[in-house]
Parts: structure tokens; C-alpha cells; sequence
């Protein structure tokens, strides 16, 4: 699969064959949570006779994204920041040593020059988006929205966000950081038996099946457990 066109975060992307008579000319595969506006051909005649303005500013729109299109030798630039989301499998496996494995990478980056990396987590998400968690169906679709602009909006903040996922590996959290991460390290303490942590790597498997990040695994060696050889 050839890629054609790449968007970065806060950029508008979509097709206009539809609306033109034609047929898809490609596919849009989104990486990050994204809204999506469908406008059918009708709902645009109807704008085009009752709000000329509104489908001018749509016409410039699609004019400016065909010309920065046309003007690019390849993929679309990239963004300068990074996600990384790390999950934990293994009942040996808590979210406190989690948090230390997160934190200590944070650590890690910052003696290496990166200076703006910050790590996330579902409480600390919930203090500054109350409304992201609500049971509320309205609120919750409001919160949802706020939720992910702020997620945006620190990423445009940092160089590097750490995701410290829930020891649910299932919850509503854990799903969004894999959907927002480029990359997915799952953590795993090398001592534990493998009976422990079977059924959470199945938990794993199937939220990253329809994702498109870097798959790392990280293997957690304690005192008494000698570091593997290659060969």
C-alpha cells in the first residue's frame, strides 16, 4: 500500500470526488482520535443556494489542501513531538511499578536532552477534563471532545507525552492511549510465570489489532535474574 499524503495534528484532510461525481481515489486511515464530517452531495447544494459564504470557505479549503498536496514530492512532514504509551501485562505487574518504569524513562529522556516530557495518566486526565469520565451520554460525548483537544493540546506542548495506561488493560483509558501513541511498549517482569500475564497479553493483542503504532516489548529484569546473552 502506497501512501500518497500524510496530515499532521490540528490539519483537515478528505476527499471531494464524491461531491464531483467521481469515485474514491484513495483511503483515509486515521492515526489519532478524529472527527468526521460527512457532507453529502444534497446538504452541499442546499449550503450552495441558502449560505454562498459558507460553501466559499469550503472551496478555499479544499483548493488550499489540493495545492499543498500538489506542491509535495512525497509523504506530508511530520510533527516534531512523539507518543508513547506504556501498558503493563501480568498481575506481578502494578500500576506502581508502571509508574516507575514510566517515570524513570521520563527521567531517562531528560539526560539525553529531551527537555519537555511529561507523563499522563487517567486521574491526572480526569482533574483537567472532568467531564471526559461522566455517565452522561451528552456530557460524556462533550467531554470526549474536550478530552481530546486537550490531549492535542499537550502535545503540541511537549516533545515526548508518556501515557501511563490503567492496570485495566481494557478500560476506556488504556484504549485511548494506544489510539493516541506512536508508540505501544507493553511492560512485563521477566519472573512472572506466564500463566500470570496470558490473559492480559490476549487483552493487549486484540486493542492493538487495529492499531497502527510501533509495537515495543519492555521486559522488566529484578535482582537475582541475569541480564539475556545474544547467541
Amino acid at each position: 500500500m502506497a501512501v500518497g499524503e500524510e496530515s499532521v495534528m490540528g490539519e483537515s484532510g478528505g476527499g471531494s470526488q464524491r461531491a464531483e461525481g467521481g469515485e474514491y481515489l484513495a483511503t483515509v486511515q486515521a492515526m489519532r482520535d478524529t472527527h468526521l464530517v460527512r457532507l453529502p452531495t444534497v446538504l452541499l447544494e442546499i449550503l450552495a443556494a441558502e449560505s454562498p459564504p459558507t460553501v466559499l470557505r469550503l472551496l478555499k479549503a479544499i483548493t488550499l489542501r489540493r495545492t499543498k498536496a500538489n506542491q509535495s514530492s512525497g509523504p506530508g512532514h511530520t510533527s516534531g513531538e512523539a507518543t508513547v504509551a506504556l501498558v503493563g501485562v501480568g498481575s506481578a505487574l502494578g500500576g506502581h511499578d508502571l509508574r516507575h518504569v514510566t517515570e524513570g524513562l521520563a527521567a531517562a529522556l531528560g539526560h539525553v536532552g529531551v527537555r519537555r516530557a511529561r507523563v499522563l495518566d487517567s486521574s491526572f486526565a480526569a482533574q483537567e477534563v472532568p467531564h471526559s469520565t461522566s455517565v452522561s451520554k451528552v456530557q460524556s460525548a462533550f467531554g470526549d471532545l474536550a478530552l481530546a483537544q486537550w490531549l492535542e493540546q499537550q502535545q503540541k506542548m511537549h516533545q515526548v507525552l508518556l501515557y501511563l495506561t490503567d492496570d485495566d488493560v481494557t478500560s476506556s483509558w488504556t484504549r485511548r492511549c494506544v489510539r493516541q501513541s506512536d508508540i505501544v511498549v507493553v511492560v512485563a517482569d521477566i519472573g512472572q510465570s506466564p500463566a500470570d500475564s496470558s490473559e492480559d497479553v490476549g487483552k493487549v493483542v486484540e486493542i492493538l489489532s487495529g492499531s497502527c503504532a510501533c509495537v515495543e516489548l519492555l521486559l522488566l529484569h529484578r535482582g537475582g535474574w541475569g541480564i539475556p546473552r545474544s547467541g
